[in-house]
């Protein structure tokens, strides 16, 4: 199974284990409707364990929101930092700016490739590999 589907049927399980303890849910196929012996005491520790994994499920979301928020503020400075600094690499490597324009078409040009070359890779290797 793929990470993906792991997760999903994780998170599937969590939710029915809830909805069982609250009592939401119709009997499956094969299971009694009246039910003869009483609930287990340990109800209230699988809704304290619940709760204790969606704070750290709540942690990793903002870490991870941090993480790309900081992510594409450095894509977003990497990319602007040509324009105020153009004139200032023209003088340094003795050329006019008009002859310095394909530097924006071989960043354009690098992007794009390396954006489709990413996507093939992602979808032939492992994700977490290729990310990291």
């Amino acid at each position: 199974l793929r990470p993906a589907a792991v997760r999903a049927l994780l998170w599937s399980a969590e939710l029915e284990l809830e909805l069982d303890l609250h009592g939401a849910t119709a009997p499956a196929v094969g299971q009694r409707l009246l039910q003869t012996e009483p609930p287990s005491d340990n109800e209230p520790e699988a809704v304290a364990i619940s709760r204790q994994s969606d704070r750290a499920g709540g942690m990793l979301r903002w870490f991870t929101t941090g993480i790309l928020f900081a992510s594409f503020l450095g894509l977003g400075m990497s990319v602007a930092i040509l324009g105020p600094t153009f004139p200032d690499l023209a003088i340094n490597v003795n050329r006019n700016i008009s002859s310095l324009s394909f530097i924006f078409v071989g960043r354009a040009f690098g992007y794009l490739s390396g954006s489709v070359i990413g996507g093939v890779f992602f979808d032939m290797m492992n994700h977490f590999l290729l990310l990291g």
